[in-house]
């Protein structure tokens, strides 16, 4: 009975330990794969909360980086916190945000330079989760001229 106790005792501390590496699993998409130069490159992360307790998104979100062509870039600052939302997302659900990429101020720290002209891979870590990848391109001013 005791070697029985102690089985289950390390088999829940295994679930639970294998429960925090990835509490959240994310999504990015983007309906433009074309950018100018220049342009902000903007797209839906979506969080979904694997967990079996509540994650606080601001945590989350505040703690995120964007991983461009293999490098990691911070945020600038906190993500704003009077949004008029729950800043709580219960076991289960899933919310998504709007992110936009820009090198003129925007939320993470990234310059002109990383988003030059040419094909840039994309995706968001938040912690030990990462989303998927995205591919995106970045050309020269269109000719929008008739």
């Amino acid at each position: 009975m005791k070697g029985a106790l102690s089985l289950l005792l390390v088999v829940a501390s295994l679930g639970y330990c294998q429960e925090s590496e990835q509490p959240v699993r994310l999504s990015i998409k983007s309906d433009k794969q074309v950018h100018e130069i220049g342009e902000d490159i903007e797209f839906m992360l979506t969080i979904r909360n694997f967990t079996s307790y509540p994650w606080n998104i601001f945590d989350g979100v505040n703690s995120s980086k964007i991983v461009i062509d293999g490098k990691e870039y911070s945020s600038r600052r906190n993500f704003p916190q009077t949004w008029g939302g729950t800043s709580t997302l219960f076991p289960g659900s899933e919310i998504s945000v709007a992110l936009s990429l820009s090198a003129k101020g925007g939320y993470y720290d990234i310059s002109e330079a990383v988003l030059a002209v040419g094909e840039h891979n994309i995706a968001v870590k938040m912690n030990k989760s990462i989303s998927n990848t995205i591919t995106i391109k970045v050309v020269g001013k269109l000719n929008t001229t008739p």
